[in-house]
């Protein structure tokens, strides 16, 4: 196989790896990039792949997303176009309605305070002083926190108000004329004027990339040894596995002033205070004004979807599909003395069997579908067969005339089951 491109050949590590495993089966099976001028082992790959650990694919995943990141931006700041990102003062944000990008239409308020500031500091104030004048116009930042010499330097001596842009320190440029690449979108500011107002103040940005600058600085040090890696290992240990039957189903039906439902999601509960039971509850912080009995609500939801389970899965057949590289597994289990290469083949295509066999496993819950085979089921299992009939579950509010511990309305608990 010959590829033009690395990254566009396969972005995922585990795509690359069934690529080679692919390619691995055939004794004449070869890869050539033509962007890296390389003829790749694919033998030496699956090896590297095996022998990698989870947190070193990861890793490996994640440098290739940084790098086409970088490269996307790179080829819109060439091309004169915005690259998105967070909205600066004295510009609009995106609007999707009208098609607009962030950071390319000046704000007609922001921006005549943006220039004041630029022409406070051209003519030689302090920066002191220009903050100040900010927080007494009681102009609010992007973020609304308050104004900082800082935020003042980094905002007047940002390129972009003159059309520039700056790509890893150094001022994007035409490759073939050398000259600064102009963006497309509004300025405020003349590139003469851009340049003084960065020889009064270098911390932020350098036009000529010869000297380090204070962002420069602070991204260097932000990465800490071990502070990821500490990070990775409480993610790893978190149990992903879910201790509530419904949770990801419910919407909390509360309505709002405007007759609107509040929409978000309800998440378990366990009993605590004056609550002797677990419980549903909504997790929005502007409502939290729902809840409803887990053990309740499980029984009334699991009654609805089996009698639609049994309706609409109660005559399938299940899968019986064979594994379809059998045949080549047989072989390779009948190699005497295999070598690395066919021993590496061996195992990834009995994970891949037993990978198969599990999903059809999984696929085969709804066959002959039958409700007294429920209560067999763990939790997982449950949820699978949930998610093939219920949409969602929307949980109402008790109504005022009734008490805390008025008797369970399934009235007040509406399933939407998905359309066939």
């Amino acid at each position: 196989m010959i590829a033009v491109e690395e990254e566009r050949l396969a972005r995922l590590q585990r795509d690359h790896l069934l690529l080679c495993r692919a390619l691995a089966m055939d004794d004449g099976g070869c890869l050539y990039l033509v962007d890296k001028e390389q003829l790749v082992d694919v033998t030496a790959e699956m090896a590297a792949a095996h022998g990698e650990s989870p947190r070193g694919t990861r890793q490996g995943e994640s440098d290739r997303m940084s790098r086409r990141r970088l490269r996307s931006v790179r080829d819109h700041v060439y091309e004169g176009r915005g690259t998105g990102g967070p909205r600066r003062f004295g510009w609009y944000g995106p609007d999707v309605a009208t098609g607009r990008s962030t950071n390319t239409i000046l704000d007609p308020r922001e921006s005549v305070h943006l220039r004041s500031a630029i022409d406070m500091a051209l003519a030689g104030t302090s920066w002191t002083a220009i903050t100040d004048w900010l927080t007494e116009k009681s102009v609010p930042t992007v973020r609304g926190s308050r104004w900082t010499v800082a935020t003042v330097q980094s905002m007047v001596t940002n390129p972009a108000v003159c059309g520039y842009r700056m790509v890893s320190g150094e001022l994007a440029r035409h490759r073939d004329s050398g000259r600064p690449v102009v963006g497309t979108w509004q300025t405020v500011a003349t590139p003469e004027e851009w340049l003084r107002l960065v020889e009064r103040c270098g911390r932020w940005h350098s036009p000529g990339g010869h000297r380090s600058t204070y962002k420069q600085d602070q991204s260097s040090r932000s990465i800490r040894p071990g502070a990821a890696e500490r990070a990775r290992k409480r993610i790893e240990a978190v149990d992903l596995g879910r201790k509530y039957l419904l949770s990801g189903f419910l919407l909390c039906g509360f309505p709002g002033e405007d007759g609107s439902k509040c929409g978000c999601k309800m998440g378990g509960q366990p009993a605590r205070g004056t609550n002797k039971h677990p419980s549903y509850r909504c997790v929005a912080a502007k409502c939290r004004k729902v809840g409803r009995r887990t053990d309740l609500v499980d029984a009334h939801v699991a009654a609805v979807a089996l009698g639609a389970l049994e309706e609409r899965y109660g005559d399938t057949e299940p899968d019986e599909t064979a594994f379809p590289a059998e045949e080549r597994l047989a072989e390779l289990r009948a190699v005497q003395n295999p070598t690395e290469p066919t021993r590496m083949q061996l195992h990834d295509l009995e994970q891949d069997r037993a990978d198969f066999h599990a999903r059809q496993e999984d696929r085969n819950l709804l066959a002959r579908f039958r409700r007294d085979r429920w209560a067999a089921f763990d939790i997982r299992q449950k949820r699978l067969v949930l998610a093939a009939v219920v949409q969602s579950v929307v949980i109402r509010p008790v109504p005022k005339n009734r008490t805390r511990n008025a008797p369970f309305d399934p009235d007040l608990i509406e399933v939407v089951l998905k359309a066939r």
